[in-house]
């Protein structure tokens, strides 16, 4: 299952960053709308396998820091791409899609 696939099943093809750069490439790969890094790609794809993870989980699963995942979840939460739904202890994540 592929980030784009959670919530309305449509498939929105987006625009890459350049790492070092921060230009555009003008390659579409399928992930959630907007422009996300590689590290946000396995962020969403292992909230898409489980909602419930938690942040220290996703970091020792794609070998960052704690903080670069904080960093990271609060980007994207303050694009409107992810939300968490319910309370710290045992709420969940939620993939949101971001309208234009």
């Amino acid at each position: 299952m592929k980030a784009e696939d959670i919530l309305t099943g449509e498939i929105i093809p987006i625009v890459k960053v350049n790492q070092t750069d921060g230009q555009t490439d003008g390659q579409t790969d399928g992930q959630m709308n907007g422009k996300t890094t590689d590290t946000e790609d396995k962020i969403l794809q292992m909230i898409c396998e489980d909602a419930f993870v938690t942040q220290d989980e996703i970091a020792e699963r794609i070998g960052i820091s704690n903080s670069g995942v904080r960093y990271a979840m609060r980007k994207m939460k303050s694009r409107g791409i992810l939300k968490r739904v319910g309370s710290h202890k045992n709420g969940k994540w939620q993939i949101n899609k971001k309208l234009e």
